[in-house]
């Protein structure tokens, strides 16, 4: 019994890995139930934020439920770029393709006055409220640190596929 209690947290643990380091950078939908222990939808996945964009001991924050099965990929037509400002947050900002482009518009459209998250590298950057649909192929996707939107640069940078 006890090889099979231990057979069944093994292959529980490794999918769990496996679905965590598969998860698409883009942007995706939040799980906000009413009942904080019951999911909204059938497909989501428990994530943290990046520790360069949070205000306070990332510690704190809790991990935020996202669905998984409804998003808008990152699928960059040009690098993306950042505006340094001189003390306040710095922005990165993303070129998206038209097919990206024509995604978010859907899914913003279906997604109002919900909250979405932008996520790199299976981590939280920046979360917002959708108020209206989303039409622009070029968006803001974080505000942060000088750290936190070099790192994320050089990490869509190097994803980037032209």
């Amino acid at each position: 019994m006890k090889k099979i209690i231990y057979l069944f947290l093994f292959i529980t643990i490794h999918a769990t890995v496996f679905c965590q380091s598969r998860l698409r950078d883009g942007i995706y939908l939040i799980d906000q139930p009413n009942n904080k222990r019951v999911t909204s939808y059938a497909h989501t996945m428990a994530i943290q934020f990046n520790s360069f964009f949070v205000v306070e001991d990332p510690g704190e924050y809790d991990p935020i439920m996202i669905v998984t099965d409804d998003f808008v990929p990152f699928e960059l037509a040009t690098a993306p770029t950042i505006e340094f400002r001189k003390d306040k947050e710095n922005l990165l900002f993303v070129h998206l393709t038209e097919n990206a482009t024509k995604t978010l518009m859907e899914f913003t459209t279906r997604n109002l006055m919900k909250n979405i998250v932008v996520v790199v590298d299976g981590e939280a950057l920046s979360v917002y409220k959708v108020t209206h649909p989303v039409a622009s192929n070029i968006i803001n996707i974080s505000k942060g640190s000088k750290y936190g939107c070099d790192q994320v640069y050089k990490r869509l940078k190097s994803k980037i596929k032209i």
